[in-house]
């Protein structure tokens, strides 16, 4: 069943939307135990794209962090890669928290599978406990997001094409043509139209410039790891996705929303309830698992 989002939610919403910086959204109830969730954006997002999930996670006593990532509206796109990326994600989202003890789960949307799984790598709460440090990645979710190998651009599964709906600028940016209808064609219009008053252009190089070792691909993560499809989705189809897990290699926990590639928009309850669910499960897995494969 499609859901609907609250007149309620709706508005504090759209508030949220015209006070909150662009930048940077932290949310942070009292720390209970539970895991930071640490949100990455998709390029073209930043957090403020994410606000009614994180919201929802925040209810379940979930404190997250999010930033917009370096390569989106970049003043200097040509100098971005997804190493560069990778690097923020790492130092700016990852290892705070981390070094405080906190365990993490990385929740990665669309592009920043590729970097928030490179930022990821030997950060597990295995690894960690291994070299006598504290907290550490408990698991990995993936919302509709890119399962890079070692080497590949995003790229590769499209001969090395740009989509089609992708508009490549000549000052090294790309924008999205028709973002309603191939990032938000199931949301609500009112939410659509601010989301999409939200988008800010995309380094082009993010998409041409390769991917390091993955996270996902190591014993740790068996159990670990989960993916979160999206049947109506005109960015990643449903046939992409299932590909890119079929060649993966390794088990995946998944589960099917019927929705397009922003699911956190048109469902952000049903995601959070799923969200937590997941969590519950990677905390439940036994033994610290080998490190790597990868």
């Amino acid at each position: 069943m499609r859901y609907i989002v609250s007149s309620r939610a709706l508005s504090l919403f759209l508030v949220v939307l015209a006070c909150t910086s662009f930048h940077a959204v932290l949310s942070a109830p009292v720390h209970n135990g539970k895991p930071v969730i640490a949100v990455i954006p998709a390029a073209w997002h930043s957090p403020i794209h994410y606000q009614l999930y994180t919201t929802a996670l925040r209810s379940a006593g979930y404190a997250s962090v999010s930033e917009r990532l370096p390569s989106c509206d970049s003043p200097d796109p040509k100098s971005q890669t997804v190493a560069t990326d990778a690097a923020f994600i790492r130092e700016r989202l990852l290892l705070p928290a981390i070094n405080r003890g906190r365990e993490i789960v990385v929740i990665m949307h669309s592009y920043s599978g590729g970097p928030g799984s490179m930022a990821a790598k030997g950060l597990s709460v295995a690894e960690r406990r291994a070299a006598g440090q504290p907290g550490g990645i408990v698991g990995l979710i993936f919302l509709s997001a890119f399962v890079a190998h070692d080497g590949q651009t995003l790229v590769s599964g499209s001969g090395g094409q740009l989509s089609p709906w992708v508009n490549q600028k000549p000052n090294g940016q790309m924008g999205v043509i028709n973002p309603k209808e191939v990032f938000y064609n199931d949301v609500p219009d009112a939410v659509a139209n601010q989301a999409i008053g939200n988008l800010r252009d995309q380094a082009t190089s993010t998409a041409f410039t390769p991917c390091g070792p993955p996270a996902w691909a190591d014993t740790y993560y068996n159990g670990r790891r989960a993916y979160a499809h999206t049947t109506l989705d005109n960015a990643i189809p449903i046939v992409a996705q299932d590909a890119m897990l079929e060649g993966s290699g390794v088990q995946w926990d998944t589960q099917t929303f019927n929705t397009g590639h922003c699911p956190f928009l048109s469902q952000p309850n049903q995601l959070s309830v799923w969200t937590d669910r997941q969590i519950t499960k990677f905390k439940a897995v036994k033994g610290s698992g080998q490190i790597a494969v990868a």
